[in-house]
């Protein structure tokens, strides 16, 4: 048995430095006007993707992405070792809630990847899969609501984010927009389709939508980069380093030693039906 398969969060994880953590669930209604943890168009069903198993364990092709859900009931909750069961070399890896029982609403997404390491760009693939039941084509795409209520007050944002801060030197939405990156492959051109929100913007509309035809069904990937985003504008150009931010983020006055932090980055998505 892999040493990993203990693991459950979302987020990343550091030693000495600091962590970053998120606990990212999808919720849905079959109202999406409602105001609840995030929107799932009434005709969309989002649930784990093909790197899984119905019962939430992992298909042996993914073993090195993913690792089997329900796991630890202590990753990344309060306490003082909120990561005892992994260590640096475990991340980065993911795991998601069984879709025999938990879709829309009930799914939770959980990751860990380190700071540290050298590995900064990674992609988690087969993730979520999203299937249309209505009766019309949708075009589905992801939003990171900072407006959403019930994640007061930064919207579906961590708490230890900045919404609306500045590019280059706080920890704000534009770092968790570049960390973390939803998207599927369109096989006409053979690109990525990138369905959440962009960090060269201001807000938080996705970049892309993608149609889904009606009893089908596509998938999404998860790309992590923490590597260093530089954008000219009319001002100078201006860099995004998120490990930097990240780190920025963390309480420097504690002494942790060796020990693990976790920062609060994105608390939740939203699947929509709109076009982009």
């Amino acid at each position: 048995m892999k040493r990993r398969t203990l693991l459950a969060g979302i987020g990343a994880l550091a030693s000495g430095s600091g962590a970053v953590a998120t606990t990212a669930a999808i919720a849905g209604t079959a109202d999406a006007s409602s105001n609840i943890n995030a929107i799932v168009d009434e005709n969309l069903e989002v649930k784990a993707g093909a790197a899984f198993n119905d019962d939430g364990t992992v298909r042996s092709s993914y073993e090195e992405q993913y690792v089997p859900y329900p796991s630890n009931d202590s990753f990344f909750q309060s306490g003082s070792d909120p990561l005892d069961d992994i260590s640096r070399d475990d991340a980065p890896v993911a795991t998601v809630s069984p879709r025999d029982t938990t879709v829309n609403d009930e799914l939770e997404i959980k990751v860990a990847l380190s700071i540290e390491n050298s590995t900064d760009t990674f992609l988690f693939e087969d993730i979520l899969r999203v299937e249309n039941n209505g009766g019309d084509d949708k075009n589905v795409a992801i939003r990171y609501d900072r407006d959403n209520q019930a994640y007061d007050p930064n919207g579906q944002y961590g708490e230890d984010v900045v919404v609306g801060g500045d590019f280059s030197n706080e920890l704000s939405q534009h770092d968790v927009q570049h960390v973390y990156r939803f998207q599927s492959r369109d096989p006409a051109n053979g690109t990525d389709l990138r369905l959440s929100p962009d960090p060269t913007t201001n807000d938080d509309t996705p970049t892309e939508s993608k149609i889904v035809e009606p009893g089908d069904s596509f998938r999404i990937d998860l790309k992590v980069d923490l590597t260093e985003l530089t954008v000219n504008t009319v001002l100078g150009s201006a860099t995004l380093n998120p490990k930097e931010n990240i780190r920025d983020a963390i309480d420097t006055t504690a002494s942790f030693g060796d020990s693990i932090t976790t920062v609060d980055l994105l608390d939740a998505i939203t699947v929509e039906n709109n076009t982009y």
